[in-house]
């Protein structure tokens, strides 16, 4: 139970001095958390801190005003001794907003190197009183506080209620302290496992992706190839800020597709196939830039590029009238980056074109060829670059193999113990970082490689971009950083994922009718980044099955190649083919399904996978009618909420919801927004289906196939 800080003594956390003289980290784990309330009905809507607590190890605190906080915060300090070489990490599950509250009220450190933000609003670490280093336990665990209480046997307490307003003179009952101590009690004894894993508070990564990162660290160093793999790195080249600018517009993520030809439409008999590991797959299955990229002779004719095996290539090309061959599809982002005029879009996705300077990697520049048309005659290339196609070195492959075993190792357990009973938070937890641990090898190649530095502005109370006198972009490494990775791999990876599921995406749903009277099958209902969902026909199944058989033959000279053993890595790259009763989509990431066990599922993206908003429908037939292009979630339920940043001081009375009233103030803060569905179908002339002239307009329509 939290009591009030200043009933509280710290004192016997204290470490000996003579051990304090060669740390600076605190080995003391210590959590803090805010409760605010926000008033919608005033322009602008306002929020206010009313409560706060902290944990210190056994030890938790709680106070009222940002005075309190303050007080408290000194009498650690002096408690525990600390000072700008004797740290104490403190977390915080809800930084990125928290961060918006307390930047104007405590004091921020400005030293470089004290402060991380991903961007203006997300920011990882930051440094208060010169002696508490705050740090966001989300990036860490990528998990919701409740998941956590999950995993280590201390549930989050649900019984509160948001929506009463609350300020810093509202009385409290013990129930309402006992939550938000609960909230930094879940935090400590999740961070005691985290210190058991790493051994110390220093060692714990500052997030999910930093997990990887150390693990691929420690693989490169034992393979010795430091010397080696710098010559080939693009980081012994910073000065060359052109090219990594080509690799930064060549990069584009997922391709999305949702049918939106019967709107609001339940389809039976249908087939989802994903595929296992995607990311994972490619990285093992595939060749990628080794070296770095130099300037090419410009070929005279484009379609040279087409037959380049050999080599991986950026290509920029000034393209004109482009426009997709088939329905509905298309795969080309609508990039910033890019030169464009007289674009049509789906979504974010480019279906037709007027004009534009696009850049792209050798794969999507052959993709582009079998799913666009364009003016042949007037596609040229503006420049190219070239590098040296192989494999991956081994310390990528091992990190790969080794993930990907545990994965399927933890999968195994899962599986075996669901045969009895469910299994434990824990042991569900377990699998899911095994199975993130694959993508998030990914991740690490596409970490930025042109650095954009965020400082905190004291003066203005805002966080920055910090640019030279030039506002040219900083590279990440110097030329003394080694670092194991490089970008471009995660340029390509996207490339070879996008290409699969585009490739099985035509043959699926796009074939030509074996009475050769030359339609399209309209067959796939939904794509994302790794799956396809389509309509049930025994032509699909066989083509699926076909790929997989090309994938296991693949994985298995990967194997023979490197000495791994093809029954540890079965499965990898390859469909995994599941059966659905009814499915339904009203957009992308906005989809509904009832699988052959009857269970109703629905991936809606803003609503948490354990959401209870279609438990108030009885039926799995009102549960599917419940999903609509134009929903509504209430606020409370909704994972992601539309966030608008405050900098502006204000003052107002208050009336909380027992009839107090309180004058409250905040210098700056946030608002979280109600999340709002609004994918209405699409529609327009750009969605109506083409003639079967339109169709065929591509050189060689099959070859994709």
């Amino acid at each position: 139970m939290a009591i009030w800080y200043n009933n509280a003594d710290f004192t016997q956390y204290c470490e000996p001095a003579q051990v304090r003289r060669d740390r600076k980290y605190s080995e003391i784990l210590a959590a803090i958390d805010f409760e605010w309330s926000t008033l919608t009905d005033r322009k602008p809507a306002i929020s206010f801190m009313y409560l706060w607590t902290l944990s210190i190890e056994d030890i938790t605190v709680y106070g009222r005003t940002w005075d309190d906080l303050r007080e408290c915060l000194l009498n650690i300090q002096s408690d525990l001794k600390l000072n700008k070489n004797y740290r104490l990490v403190m977390y915080d599950q809800n930084m990125k907003v928290d961060f918006a509250f307390f930047k104007t009220q405590l004091e921020i450190s400005i030293r470089d190197k004290e402060f991380l933000s991903r961007d203006t609003h997300s920011v990882i670490k930051c440094v208060v009183n010169d002696c508490f280093e705050l740090r966001d336990s989300h990036e860490l665990t990528e998990r919701p506080l409740a998941a956590m209480g999950d995993i280590v046997g201390l549930p989050k307490i649900d019984d509160y209620d948001y929506k009463k307003i609350r300020h810093s003179s509202t009385p409290l009952t013990a129930h309402e302290i006992e939550y938000a101590g609960r909230d930094t009690e879940i935090i400590i004894a999740y961070l005691r496992r985290e210190i058991a894993k790493y051994g110390s508070v220093k060692s714990v990564p500052l997030t999910g992706t930093r997990v990887v990162k150390n693990q691929i660290w420690e693989n490169y160093k034992s393979f010795g190839s430091i010397v080696s793999t710098r010559k080939n790195q693009l980081h012994d080249t910073p000065e060359d800020m052109e090219m990594l600018q080509r690799l930064i517009r060549a990069y584009f993520g997922a391709f999305n597709y949702c049918t939106t030809i019967e709107d609001n439409k339940v389809f039976d008999d249908i087939l989802s196939v994903d595929i296992q590991s995607c990311y994972g797959g490619q990285i093992l299955l595939n060749r990628f830039p080794i070296k770095r990229f130099k300037p090419a002779q410009i070929p005279a004719d484009w379609r040279t590029l087409l037959h380049m095996d050999k080599y991986a290539y950026i290509v920029t090309i000034n393209v004109k009238n482009l426009c997709n061959i088939y329905p509905r599809i298309g795969f080309l982002p609508y990039n910033k980056e890019w030169h464009l005029s007289g674009e049509e879009l789906q979504g974010n996705t480019i279906l037709k074109l007027k004009s534009g300077i696009l850049t792209l990697t050798d794969v999507d520049f052959k993709l582009m060829c079998d799913f666009y048309t364009f003016d042949a005659d007037k596609l040229k290339i503006i420049d190219l670059h070239i590098s040296k196609y192989a494999p991956l070195p081994g310390y990528i492959v091992k990190t790969v193999v080794d993930n990907y075993i545990k994965k399927v190792q933890a999968k195994k357990v899962i599986a075996e113990i669901k045969k009895t009973r469910q299994p434990t938070a824990d042991e569900e937890n377990e699998y899911q970082i095994a199975k993130t641990n694959v993508s998030r090898i990914y991740g690490v190649f596409v970490q930025r490689p042109l650095l954009i530095d965020y400082y905190f502005d004291r003066e203005s109370g805002k966080v920055k971009e910090r640019k030279d006198e030039n506002s040219k972009p900083v590279y990440r490494f110097t030329k003394t950083d080694h670092d194991p990775v490089l970008y471009q791999w995660g340029v390509w990876v996207t490339a070879y994922g996008r290409r699969e599921i585009l490739q099985n995406f035509a043959a699926v749903g796009l074939y030509r009718d074996t009475d050769g009277d030359g339609y399209n099958k309209d067959n796939v209902l939904y794509a994302a980044t790794d799956s396809l969902k389509f309509k049930f026909d025994v032509e699909s199944i066989n083509i699926i099955n076909d790929y997989n058989e090309r994938v296991k033959r693949k994985l298995m000279y990967f194997c023979k190649m490197y000495g791994y053993t093809y029954k540890d890595l079965e499965g990898i790259g390859e469909f995994e083919i599941e059966h659905y009763q009814k499915f339904k989509a009203v957009g992308v990431s906005k989809y509904c399904y009832v699988d052959d066990n009857d269970v109703f599922v629905a991936k809606v993206s803003g609503l948490s996978r354990d959401n209870k908003y279609f438990d108030q429908f009885e039926t799995n037939d009102e549960k599917i009618d419940a999903l609509q292009p134009d929903m509504m979630i209430p606020d409370y339920l909704a994972q992601t909420r539309k966030t608008t940043y405050y900098d502006t001081p204000y003052t107002a009375n208050v009336v909380d919801y027992l009839d107090n009233a309180a004058e409250v103030s905040e210098r700056s803060y946030c608002v979280l927004g109600i999340q709002k569905f609004d994918s209405r179908p699409m529609s327009g002339d750009f969605m109506a289906r083409v003639t079967k002239a339109d169709i065929y307009t591509a050189t060689n329509p099959t070859k994709i196939l």
